[in-house]
């Protein structure tokens, strides 16, 4: 992926991290079990976090060849997992 095209991705990505909730699918607010919601918010959360240490771990690897990947990637593998969990409550309740 071109260096640009990587920058709007995590454009978007910040979009998603300051509010996930505006990206839930309006189904989900159907589903009466608040375990059921929880569950498939964990598990959504850990899919994008991983998908996240992915990205990153590829960005940062010097064989990929990307310039300055601190300038794209504002964010540490760790970041999103500590945030995403603390909306948990607040998209879920």
């Amino acid at each position: 992926m071109d260096g640009s095209s990587l920058k709007a991705a995590m454009v978007q990505f910040d979009r998603y991290l300051s509010s996930p909730d505006t990206f839930v699918m309006p189904q989900f607010n159907f589903l009466l079990s608040a375990a059921i919601k929880e569950q498939i918010f964990k598990q959504s959360t850990e899919l994008v976090c991983r998908a996240y240490g992915e990205v990153y771990t590829a960005v940062t690897n010097p064989a990929n060849g990307y310039r300055e990947p601190e300038n794209v990637l504002h964010r540490s593998p760790q970041q999103p997992q500590s945030v995403l969990p603390l909306l948990l409550p607040h998209c879920c309740g």
